[in-house]
């Protein structure tokens, strides 16, 4: 049995990891005046690295999790879309998509509907070209200068945000800096956290 599966009995029920390393007390909702969807696959939803995860308790009132994956629980992008009046914006760096910068935040002012689809890139793309409501979205991307700091996942380039990075950075460049700065803090609270309990199952931390 491995040290992660014998340790489970011992995990905060809303953090997830060992509770000599929970980090509930970093966990302070908040509000944006934008609404946000993330699209998930189920099995991502068990996942202590899972990052969406903790976007919906930050920011409970305006983030919905919809699971795809399930077998009797069939995913409707329709669904996605009738959930918010707000403009959608579907966050992917797609070579189509547009730049979220201050131009086209001018053309297209918010509040927006923020469509982020969760889990590795080629999943986020498969998601996109399989949802027919999801097509005609007006496809949205981040600078490519910014840096991710995720370290619980690897990426192929470094630009490839965590969906929780993404979202703090549109929230960001929508002018919420406030909102930004405390997911960010959060998110480094949870990102060494859960990579210490990592370490150390893995028998590397002494």
């Amino acid at each position: 049995m491995s040290m992660r599966r014998s340790t489970k009995d011992k995990r905060c029920p809303e953090c997830r990891i060992n509770l000599d390393h929970c980090f509930c007390e970093a966990i302070s909702p908040f509000q944006t005046n934008h609404q946000i969807s993330v699209v998930i696959h189920v099995r991502e939803l068990k996942l202590t690295s899972n990052t969406a995860y903790f976007i919906k308790k930050l920011l409970p009132q305006q983030t919905t999790l919809w699971t795809r994956g399930r077998v009797f629980e069939p995913f409707s992008a329709k669904a996605v879309l009738q959930s918010s009046t707000l403009k959608p914006l579907y966050i992917y760096p797609d070579e189509n998509a547009q730049d979220f910068d201050q131009a086209f935040r001018e053309k297209n002012p918010g509040p927006y509907h923020f469509i982020i689809p969760d889990g590795s890139w080629t999943q986020a793309r498969k998601v996109h070209k399989r949802e027919e409501d999801f097509k005609d979205l007006t496809l949205i991307k981040l600078p490519e200068t910014l840096k991710g700091e995720y370290l619980l996942r690897k990426s192929n380039h470094s630009h490839w945000l965590s969906t929780f990075e993404a979202i703090a950075q549109v929230l960001k460049m929508s002018g919420e800096n406030d909102q930004y700065e405390k997911m960010m803090t959060f998110f480094k609270i949870f990102n060494q956290r859960v990579y210490q309990t990592r370490y150390l199952a893995s028998g590397l931390g002494g």
